[in-house]
């Protein structure tokens, strides 16, 4: 099927917002997996990137 017209400007805006979406999850996931990790650590707030 192809896409045409303003098909390509909401294919885009869907495509961007998904990628948001699981760049958000990622960092959701990784932020709970630093803290079930280095959760009896006493690690001063700030010292990791997450």
């Amino acid at each position: 099927k192809e896409v045409v017209g303003d098909d390509v400007g909401m294919l885009e805006d869907m495509v961007v917002a998904a990628v948001e979406e699981a760049q958000r999850k990622a960092d959701e996931a990784a932020k709970e997996e630093m803290r079930r990790i280095t959760g009896s650590l006493p690690i001063p707030p700030g010292i990791l990137p997450l």
